[in-house]
């Protein structure tokens, strides 16, 4: 089986959780026997570069695409299903990493800043719903993380009468160490704490968070632990923020300081627009604090009876769901164990599978 893989070029270094996805599935689907050809997407306009950052001619891009069994889009862009559908075809899978609903629009407008960018980014944030819009013709096989994602991708985007999903669950690196014998790290308090993991952005809705704690409950402590992107939404949660929550910004997941924090944190909480759901709060999950989640993206697929979950819309909704992980405490160890399902292995399994129905179906003995 030979596969041409396509991710944006800002994967190789980007620091998020798809950029994440998109090179552990790379990595296990080589460790699994698939033979991949790597290329890599820039936009505006698009341009598909080789992995020596060499720029494919048409033909040139052609003659690879003939020469696999199928073409693999991570993620899948309407730019980027509009450029491909000009090219020579094969069974076409792309991986969605989507979620589009009301709470998306509403979370967009109550964290922008002015009235022009509220109003751009909630406008934006309604237009990701619209079939029309959203235009994915040419995708056979769409790839979600749950099948909540994978129902909101076929009622969401325009596609191919004949085209389905297949789900393919995020996954996580194990730690070579044992977490639960970790020390509590220097950085955090010596009491019980909230930890909020995952990188800064406007639709994770830390600064919602943020709100409702000063709101209702202001003696909870905060850790806040993840990196910033460039839409201020950082600089605006440290301003606001109380004597109680801490910040340490990005720690890699490769060290173990790093599942030190997660290891002695008592619940953690993304109360984001949408999780589909986030590397982070799995690998919380599997460190023992207890998720405490927005509803949204299909998350009850991953945490089920151990998690708590809440409406971002809504301030009273995100502290009583922090109030209720709060009072049930850590993960048992053998619940928290269980988490380790979510291996990157298991993602190249699934995503073989999905391909090799792909080529079956749509392919030459389909």
């Amino acid at each position: 089986m030979k596969v041409l893989f396509v991710c944006s070029a800002s994967f190789r270094d980007d620091k998020t959780g798809d950029a994440t996805q998109g090179r552990e599935t790379v990595n296990a689907l080589v460790s699994a026997g698939v033979e991949l050809i790597c290329v890599y997407a820039k936009y505006r306009p698009i341009r598909i570069i080789s992995d020596d950052d060499i720029e494919l001619t048409t033909d040139k891009l052609n003659h690879l695409i003939d020469s696999c069994d199928a073409v693999h889009l991570l993620p899948v862009s309407i730019s980027l299903c509009r450029f491909w559908r000009g090219l020579h075809k094969k069974p076409v899978l792309g991986s969605s990493i989507f979620w589009g609903g009301f709470e998306r629009v509403y979370i967009a407008w109550r964290t922008y800043r002015g009235f022009v960018p509220r109003l751009k980014a909630a406008a934006r944030e309604w237009r990701n719903t619209l079939p029309f819009y959203m235009d994915h013709h040419g995708v056979d096989v769409f790839l979600p993380n749950s099948d909540a994602e994978g129902r909101c991708v076929m009622k969401c985007f325009g596609k191919n009468r004949c085209a389905t999903y297949k789900v393919i669950p995020n996954g996580f690196a194990i730690p070579p160490f044992d977490v639960w014998s970790l020390a509590r790290s220097e950085k955090v308090p010596e009491t019980d704490y909230i930890v909020v993991p995952g990188v800064f952005a406007r639709r994770k809705n830390q600064i919602g968070l943020i709100r409702a704690l000063k709101k209702y409950r202001r003696d909870y402590k905060v850790v806040f632990m993840g990196g910033a992107l460039d839409d201020g939404s950082y600089d605006e949660c440290r301003a606001v923020a109380t004597d109680n929550m801490l910040f340490l910004g990005y720690m890699s997941s490769r060290d173990k300081e790093y599942w030190k924090v997660l290891r002695h944190a008592r619940i953690a909480c993304l109360a984001s627009d949408c999780e589909t759901p986030g590397i982070a709060m799995i690998e919380a999950a599997y460190a023992g604090a207890r998720p405490v989640i927005t509803k949204f993206g299909g998350t009850d697929e991953y945490y089920g009876e151990h998690g708590e979950y809440l409406n971002p819309c809504f301030s009273k909704s995100i502290v009583d769901a922090v109030d209720r992980g709060w009072n049930r405490g850590r993960l048992e160890k053998t619940d928290a164990e269980a988490f380790s399902r979510f291996t990157w292995e298991l993602v190249a399994t699934k995503t073989k599978e999905a391909y090799k129905f792909a080529i079956e179906v749509y392919g030459r003995g389909g």
